[in-house]
């Protein structure tokens, strides 16, 4: 009886043992996310949830608000109301959008969101950017607001390739707009 026993908690043990290992309780490589096609999908919340000090939040948020009047006021016709875009914290591009895409195309948009063209743009003191996205007509603005008040607009377009998918790039090189002067 006592064998029995002992070969039964042997079992119970080998099988427990195998089944930490098994496939499923693996975490997947970065070329196992590659060959699924998940390897640009991100699963965090949104950094201003993350973010204690809501004072910081709120000025960011305000600079927003900022740099959208500038570029309004020079590009009236460009974005009106509510017709499609929609306003994004940069930083959470892949909770908001790159993470409901095919892998390529959101490799595609990630490529020219961390653009030379905004490498080179960014200066100490700017502020953090924002994402004006338009899903439909596969366009977004990422821009943000300097120390100065000035503005800076950098454009992606995105077109369609042979088999379909969307491939983004920069439109030209980064913009910048004088504050508007208080009257």
């Amino acid at each position: 009886m006592a064998a029995t026993g002992a070969i039964a908690i042997a079992v119970t043990g080998a099988v427990v043992i195998a089944s930490k290992y098994t496939e499923a309780s693996i975490e997947p490589t970065s070329a196992d996310k590659m060959e699924q096609g998940s390897a640009h999908i991100q699963y965090k919340t949104p950094i201003f949830d993350r973010m204690k000090d809501k004072a910081v939040v709120q000025k960011i948020q305000d600079s927003w608000l900022r740099a959208e009047a500038v570029l309004a006021s020079k590009f009236p016709n460009e974005r009106s109301g509510t017709d499609g875009w929609q306003l994004l914290n940069s930083a959470d591009g892949a909770i908001e959008f790159t993470n409901g895409l095919a892998q390529q195309e959101a490799f595609s948009f990630n490529a020219a969101f961390m653009s030379k063209e905004r490498r080179a743009a960014l200066q100490v003191g700017d502020y953090w950017p924002a994402l004006l996205l338009n899903k439909e007509e596969g366009r977004a603005i990422l821009f943000w607001e300097r120390d100065n008040g000035n503005v800076v607009k950098i454009d992606l377009l995105s077109k369609t390739n042979k088999g379909g998918a969307r491939d983004w790039y920069v439109e030209g090189p980064a913009q910048e707009f004088e504050a508007q002067k208080s009257s």
